[in-house]
């Protein structure tokens, strides 16, 4: 019983350590189109 319960824990922290990943991913690339966009805007106005 208490294998089932730490096999859970680890899928469970696995998957949140995954999504975090990928959320610090998503982040970084709109901080990247954001900074691009930025860029772009100054140069044609």
């Amino acid at each position: 019983m208490s294998f089932v319960i730490c096999h859970l824990s680890f899928v469970i922290c696995h998957l949140l350590f995954v999504v975090c990943h990928l959320l610090f991913v998503i982040c970084r690339l709109s901080f990247v189109v954001c900074r691009l966009s930025f860029v772009v805007c100054r140069l044609y106005y």
